[in-house]
């Protein structure tokens, strides 16, 4: 509310994981390595498609903008090993600072 009261426009972007396991997505079937890691860059893929469409609109404004973010793309690092997290970024050609 204060940003807004300052003029600001204010874009919350939502947390791509409750997006998908409130979508069905369970914690019981992300028990395999494998699993882990289509889940977590599936994950990541949609958290930065998610900040991208938010950057795009809030450019197109041509506004004074605030993007916040609930979650952020390194939160499936917290989840996982730091090896299968090096593994999974490898994997899609991504690095920690994309």
């Amino acid at each position: 509310e204060r940003l807004r009261a300052r003029g600001f426009l204010v874009y919350i972007v939502p947390e791509a994981a409750t997006l998908l396991f409130t979508g069905g997505i369970g914690l019981d079937l992300l028990s395999s390595e494998p699993a882990q890691l289509a889940f977590q860059s599936n994950l990541l893929r949609t958290q930065l498609a998610l900040e991208n469409a938010f950057t795009a609109v809030a450019r197109e404004a041509r506004k004074p903008g605030v993007i916040l973010c609930d979650r952020g793309t390194m939160d499936g690092s917290a989840y996982m090993e730091p090896e299968l997290w090096a593994r999974m970024l490898r994997e899609n050609g991504w690095t920690d600072s994309m």
